[in-house]
């Protein structure tokens, strides 16, 4: 801005108008949360993705329902649009419309018109379309939930829509109920379409009803929460603590909050005296929840404890504000193991009676708590996962069965850079609901969105060679560059994580690509810093256990580790026996014998009188460490890639759809390792 402008301001004055709106700014925006609905938008990143943010507070909301087009799917999509539209959707029947502005002879709809009398249907031409739909959406009156029918079809008509009108916030993929798995279009799972496009996005959502709850979880909309009961000693408190580590959450204690209030409601001259009003402290709830939400941060929320005179008190109240919980967990053990606890907690051998006492009167307040919580959640069985966790064994069984209950299993796939499965993964999970990542395209979006997440693994990375056979070139996703071996273990676990806790809903299984990927390096010092171990304990640790592994490539790897290579020893020298020392004579010097020692002197260990295997720069490969580390469960097996077909593509798709459908009839009874060997 030059000088000579009317808005010029100096450097200095500058610099302090900058320094007193930021010392400012604190204040101001928690006023606006508490007065106002303000959103923050991150202008850090680039340009694409701050003005993403912005779209997605100013833009409508907009579905489209799709279905494999079965009779059966087609029925229950017909009920899911009936509730759709009671959630205030207007249903835009997209070729109803333009058909319309064809009758009304607009601009467009002669545009259209003139396409159609060369033979093209009415919704050929995308572009117009989106012209015709952009005047309804946009028209101002006062509607902002749009359900799309019909339209779009195609991954190039889905692109028109969102360039030049909205995004589509989801696309709910109806589903007949009470099958095994989900209808994909046409059973191919080879093809990229608009469905395999959105479910790699996050965006497809698969319903088989339609409920309301539901569908406000698979929008991010609904206020995820638990709660905890159980006896005095049965763990509920550890429970309830050592759960914040599996999910994102936050523990609630209304008791604290209450603390927090009664500060405001006083000074320090005259503190208030007296009990603080409980709508208050469900006032502070609500008002936690909101700015959470507001600031982009999604938590479940956890309350082992509540200021209700009752349970029924306390759920008709968080109910109303956020609806069904996601889960009760009702924690157990018997009156031994509370004993004991007890006992240890205050270091005595002996219980005291009133503590007796009390601790009965504990065990039976439990009892009939879980009664009336069950008959709270009795009309919503099965929609509310109802938790009886036994935590009678030791800590670290109980915290092993609670992050069971809790993570995904993982099923890692593993492939030769020139067998592509991305777009059958993506199929796979919309087929059998799983949740499909692909690591170094994760990588790739934060790092090129200048996320924070992003930024911090840039400042980590250091290049690493990758095998010639690693390279192709027809990797549309640079692996190349943005494999996560090239960037901080930890903080990509973290990128994982922290995917999964955002666009996790009701899957159970996670379809991991682009991990494990030792095999790839090229340099074998960089093979021992990223060891087949370190990434499997590091899968296991943080994100799940892993329930199988498929690895299609060209070469079979051996499954177990042969030991055909021994250390070798130097052979003993014995050093020759030194002349004896002479006296003037000539005679021999007889030398003084050592003193006697009270016990004899131990033979001096040897290890080259034993047999050692050579280990070290010898690390076992991901087939051996799966089949040691999970253990006689474990099924390892070779296919040749020829039993599915004698197509390359072929063989790939079917030979992953064959093992995800195993893995989820198999995967409580053992673990499977998969070799398919292809033909180079």
């Amino acid at each position: 801005m030059p000088e000579n402008h009317p808005h010029y301001m100096p450097s200095a004055l500058l610099g302090k108008s900058i320094a007193k709106y930021n010392e400012c700014l604190f204040d101001l925006k928690k006023f606006l949360h508490a007065e106002t609905k303000v959103c923050e938008v991150n202008t850090e990143q680039i340009f694409k993705q701050s003005f993403s943010e912005v779209k997605k507070m100013v833009e409508p909301t907009v579905i489209n329902v799709r279905s494999s087009g079965s009779e059966n799917s087609a029925a229950a999509c017909e009920k899911i649009t009936a509730g759709l539209v009671e959630q205030g959707f207007s249903i835009l029947d997209v070729k109803s419309l333009v058909e319309q502005e064809v009758e009304r002879q607009t601009e467009s709809g002669r545009k259209i018109a003139l396409n159609m009398n060369h033979g093209h249907d009415c919704l050929h031409d995308a572009n117009l379309v989106v012209e015709v739909l952009r005047h309804i959406i946009y028209s101002g009156n006062g509607k902002d939930k749009f359900l799309l029918v019909g339209f779009p079809e195609q991954i190039h008509q889905a692109n028109i829509f969102e360039k030049h009108c909205a995004t589509i916030t989801a696309i709910v993929y109806v589903t007949p109920k009470g099958q095994p798995t989900v209808e994909v279009k046409g059973n191919d799972l080879s093809a990229k379409n608009i469905d395999s496009i959105f479910a790699k996005e996050f965006r497809l959502k698969t319903m088989n009803e339609w409920d309301a709850s539901t569908f406000d979880g698979h929008l991010g909309n609904k206020v995820a929460w638990g709660m905890f009961t159980g006896r005095s000693f049965s763990g509920k408190k550890t429970v309830a603590a050592e759960l914040q580590k599996s999910i994102k959450s936050k523990l609630v204690n209304m008791a604290d909050l209450a603390a927090e209030l009664k500060k405001t409601m006083g000074t320090e001259e005259e503190p208030f005296e007296g009990d603080v009003p409980l709508e208050k402290v469900e006032d502070a709830i609500c008002q936690l929840v909101h700015s959470d939400r507001a600031a982009h941060n999604k938590f479940t929320y956890l309350f082992e404890s509540w200021m209700h005179k009752t349970a029924t008190d306390f759920i008709g109240f968080i109910t109303h504000e956020f609806g069904n919980p996601t889960f009760v967990i009702n924690t157990t053990c018997d009156k031994k193991t509370a004993e004991e606890r007890y006992k240890k907690k205050n270091e005595t051998e002996e219980i005291p009676e009133d503590a007796a006492q009390e601790m009965d009167d504990s065990a039976k307040k439990a009892d009939k708590q879980k009664i009336e919580i069950d008959q709270c959640f009795a009309s919503v069985k099965g929609k509310v996962r109802m938790i009886n966790l036994n935590t009678n064994d030791s800590l670290e069984t109980t915290l092993t069965n609670l992050k069971g209950l809790f993570s995904a299993k993982v099923i890692i796939v593993n492939h030769e850079k020139h067998l592509v499965v991305d777009t059958c993964c993506s199929n796979l999970a919309i087929k059998y609901n799983m949740l499909y990542l692909s690591v170094y395209q994760l990588i790739k979006a934060h790092i090129t969105g200048n996320t924070d997440i992003g930024k911090a693994l840039m400042a980590t990375r250091k290049h690493k060679n990758l095998t010639q056979e690693a390279k192709s070139n027809a990797d549309n996703f640079q692996e190349f560059e943005y494999s996560a071996v090239h960037f901080d273990m930890e903080l990509v676990v973290k990128l994982i994580q922290a995917t999964i806790a955002e666009k996790r809903t009701t899957q159970q299984f996670i379809l991991l690509e682009g991990l494990c990927n030792n095999r790839k390096l090229s340099d074998d010092d960089d093979k021992l810093s990223l060891r087949y171990m370190d990434e499997l304990f590091q899968i296991e640790r943080n994100i799940g256990e892993v329930a199988a592994v498929i690895s299609l490539q060209y070469t079979a790897e051996p499954t177990q580790f042969t030991e055909d290579k021994w250390e070798e020893f130097a052979p003993v020298v014995i050093e020759e026996k030194k002349a004896p020392e002479l006296d003037e004579d000539g005679n021999p010097i007889e030398e003084e014998a050592p003193p006697e020692e009270e016990e004899p002197a131990k033979p001096k260990w040897n290890p080259a009188e034993f047999k050692w295997t050579v280990t070290n720069r010898r690390a076992k490969n991901m087939p051996q460490l799966f089949r040691d580390y999970k253990g006689i469960n474990c099924h390892c097996e070779e296919k040749l890639s020829t039993v599915f077909s004698d197509f390359k593509e072929d063989s790939v798709t079917k030979s992953l759809d064959e093992f995800c459908q195993r893995v989820l009839e198999d995967h409580t009874a053992r673990y499977i390792y998969q070799q398919v060997i292809f033909e180079l």
